[in-house]
């Protein structure tokens, strides 16, 4: 069982770091994407 838990820990290590690096890489890219809001402009069942 501990072998078990052992190889778990060293998995989830392994996982953390791959998610933290692909984070990193998501934050330094300068990439963005568009945004688009619309709002009303009347009330509902009003408009033209």
């Amino acid at each position: 069982m501990e072998s078990k838990l052992e190889s778990l820990r060293k998995l989830n290590v392994l996982a953390g770091t791959l998610h933290l690096m692909s984070f990193i890489l998501i934050l330094s890219n300068d990439a963005s994407l568009p945004v688009q809001a619309t709002f009303l402009t009347d009330a509902p069942g009003r408009g033209s």
